[in-house]
This record gives structure tokens, C-alpha cells and sequence, in this order.
């Protein structure tokens, strides 16, 4: 199954992520996820994203994807995803990108960012 974590810059929830992916192994008792984590081509850093933190933390494989720009990034990642988590802190574009993903009929969570 691959996870993408759909977020911005500085959303730092790393703690309510990592309880959502271990809510959804434990429901779906599926081991084999792959963790989708994306960036932008051409710009000059790439922090690692939250993510890229939890597959190596815990092990999973990653899946990059890249696009040349965000909005892109995130419907490439939406494409690819089996299961979406979004981190809403009042970003319209993650929003947008939520409400995409909604009507392609495609299953995932939200949580509220600690803003």
C-alpha cells in the first residue's frame, strides 16, 4: 500500500503521523507499505519531510516522486497514492489537493496541524 503524508513546509506533526500509519497496519493488518515522499524539481534544498522521517525510523521502503511544482507534486503524489494522510494548517493549496483527492474517491485521513 502506499502512504502519502500531504503537508507543507514546517508541518511539524511528526508524533500524529506516526499514530495514524500504525492506526491504519493495525486495521488493515497490510505490513507492506511504502512510504511516498515527493520534492520539488530544481529547488535548492530538500529537508527531509515527515514522511521520509518515519519510513526510516521504521524501516519501510520510500517512493520518491518529484514534479516541478507544488501543485503538481501533490496530484502526482494523490495519483500514486493507495491511502492519503493531510495535514491541514490553513495552506490553501493543501486543501485544494484534499479536495482533489476526495472526489477521485480515494480513502485517507486528515489531521489539524499544531499550529
Amino acid at each position: 500500500m502506499n502512504i502519502a503524508i500531504i503537508a507543507a513546509d514546517g508541518a511539524l506533526n511528526y508524533r500524529l503521523v506516526d499514530k495514524k500509519i500504525n492506526e491504519i497496519i493495525e486495521k488493515t493488518q497490510d505490513y507492506g507499505i511504502c512510504i511516498l515522499c515527493g520534492f520539488i524539481k530544481g529547488a535548492e534544498s530538500k529537508e527531509e519531510t515527515l514522511g521520509e522521517k518515519w519510513a526510516k525510523q521504521n524501516g519501510a521502503p520510500i517512493r520518491w516522486v518529484h514534479a516541478k511544482t507544488a501543485t503538481k507534486l501533490m496530484d502526482a503524489m494523490i495519483l500514486k497514492a493507495d491511502y492519503a494522510i493531510f495535514i491541514l494548517d490553513g495552506n490553501p493549496l493543501i486543501n485544494q489537493a484534499l479536495m482533489r483527492y476526495k472526489m477521485a474517491g480515494k480513502h485517507g485521513a486528515v489531521i489539524k496541524a499544531d499550529i
